[in-house]
């Protein structure tokens, strides 16, 4: 929570990466426990691989690393960040996970939390939106419509709506307030991906009633969805930027991510060699041979890890698909939320990056989705720790 607000409060660059030091530790620290203490399940199994993988890489780039330069900004950046952003980014996910098991988390905690977190991600939108404009007032610039990339960190916490299931009326206030948000931010992947997540959590809601109320319920959605239909054209009709980006994606201008592609491929196929393209040229690789980041995980690890880094990906991606399949047996509630946060990740890999963000925004938008994740995989699939196992049998035992 604090490093949510950090950036948009008061940033201090040394306080920021301090604090982001420690919660890899910490998220680190609870791994290790977790392994020593707890059944893996599918998610975990594979995540744990995938991660322990691209580690090995992130070691390496610390000890014999070059220096990692992104030309777009012309900055460096220090090779301990790919092994912090990676930790922050996959593994907070665990002591969350740990937590809900043990009854530290739970619904009324969470909803608590999901308020903080909401707070947060409307401040991020709205300091991010300030500075914009005051970037565009010192060039002369009469521009009031900007592209906002801080809005993933509210599309991470989309699914927890689900959290107010006996507020059906809040519950759809919210759902309208993110959107609302979504089509203000002009990001094409977040009202994408936030519009199906919304269509997914609506058919959640509804399934939960009886017949009768279904009925009532699901009148009022299909008027919300026209509500929202109509916010959306009317936003398309008299903003000038938002209508220009809605013309770019149907012109197939992708913000430079086709040229990025292009440059990557074109590199991979005028110098690839076999140790390439099994191992990859290394962590961060990717600068070295684009401007900027891929904006694409499967095409930047297949560059930066080959195979060897491909295939536990893919593998992660089945164990999280097949973990959230197996929840529908466990509670409808945690199947919509899991499912919601399923479609978020994966788009995310095809046009911004899930395994490894960069930026403020993107570094928070993980962790609160960690937190969503973390605390919904603990309540459908709770198990005890090794420790009480033995505390429960010790109690048994001195019953008997």
């Amino acid at each position: 929570m604090l490093l949510a607000f950090l950036p948009y409060v008061y940033y201090s660059t040394k306080a920021y990466v301090a604090l982001q030091f420690f919660l890899a530790i910490f998220a680190f620290s609870y791994t290790v426990y977790f392994v020593a203490n707890y059944k893996l399940i599918p998610y975990f199994k594979f995540l744990l691989i995938f991660v322990g993988i691209l580690a090995i890489y992130g070691i390496v780039l610390i000890f014999v690393g070059d220096v990692v330069i992104c030309r777009m900004g012309n900055y460096v950046i220090e090779n301990n960040r790919y092994i912090l952003w990676l930790f922050n980014s996959m593994l907070t996910v665990v002591p969350v996970y740990i937590f809900t098991c043990k009854g530290v988390l739970n619904d009324r905690v969470m909803r608590i939390l999901f308020f903080i977190m909401l707070a947060a991600s409307l401040l991020a939108f709205y300091v991010t939106y300030q500075q914009m404009l005051i970037e565009a007032a010192l060039i002369d610039s009469h521009q009031e419509e900007f592209t906002i990339t801080a809005v993933y960190i509210l599309l991470s916490i989309l699914p927890l709506v689900l959290l107010f299931r006996k507020h059906i009326s809040l519950q759809f206030i919210l759902l309208c307030v993110f959107f609302f948000f979504f089509i203000m931010s002009a990001k094409r992947g977040v009202i994408l991906l936030g519009s199906i997540s919304i269509l997914v959590l609506l058919w959640g809601i509804l399934s939960n009633y009886s017949i009768k109320k279904k009925t009532i319920f699901f009148l009022l959605s299909l008027v919300i969805l026209a509500v929202l239909y109509k916010f959306t054209m009317h936003q398309l009709e008299t903003s000038v930027y938002l209508a220009s980006r809605y013309q770019d994606t149907l012109e197939g201008y992708s913000s430079q991510r086709d040229v990025y592609l292009t440059t990557i491929f074109e590199y991979m196929e005028n110098n690839y060699s076999i140790r390439s393209f099994l191992f990859g040229i290394g962590a961060q690789g990717t600068l070295s041979v684009n401007i900027s980041w891929a904006h694409n995980d499967w095409v930047a690890i297949l560059l930066e890890h080959g195979i060897v880094g491909l295939l536990p990906y893919v593998a992660f991606w089945i164990s999280f698909i097949y973990t959230w399949i197996k929840s529908w047996s466990m509670s409808r509630e945690s199947f919509v939320v899991i499912g919601a946060l399923v479609i978020i990740g994966f788009g995310k890999t095809l046009f911004s990056m899930f395994y490894l963000p960069i930026a403020e925004g993107v570094i928070i938008s993980s962790g609160f989705y960690a937190i969503a994740l973390g605390y919904y995989l603990g309540k459908t699939f709770p198990q005890y720790s090794s420790e009480e196992i033995r505390k429960i049998k010790s109690r048994r035992g001195m019953v008997r």
